[in-house]
């Protein structure tokens, strides 16, 4: 997704591992259909997960990096570490760009996603 406030996460590299938070805002349901929802409080904005986006969330809830993330995907679905990783890296570009997510300092409760490796 390109835009003025998605971030191209194929420039990060782990000298420069940038950090995210989940925005204060955010909260997830506990199931819906195959996986959950994800609503932003103030501006009401909601996004639907299937269960692989619900696993995704569920790791970047528990403060995995992205190749934490990678690894997990890849011993449960057959798919080839660059394509998990692409896959990864455009849904949190896309969760950044709609708010779920937010770069480090904004709210120092929130878990840390940490996008390296």
């Amino acid at each position: 997704m390109a835009g003025l406030f998605s971030l191209d996460l194929d420039r990060v590299g782990a000298a420069d591992a940038a950090t995210f938070r989940i925005d204060a805002g955010t909260r997830r349901t506990t199931d819906w259909r195959d996986g959950c929802l994800l609503m932003h409080v103030e501006s009401l904005r909601t996004c639907a997960l299937n269960a692989v986006g619900a696993r995704v969330w569920s790791l970047l809830e528990s403060g995995c990096s992205l190749g934490e993330i990678v690894d997990a995907l890849q011993t449960e679905y057959e798919a080839t570490a660059p394509l998990i990783r692409r896959g990864v890296r455009a849904f949190l570009d896309d969760l950044l760009a709609k708010g779920f997510i937010v770069r480090a300092g904004a709210d120092p409760s929130a878990p840390t996603i940490r996008l390296h490796g």
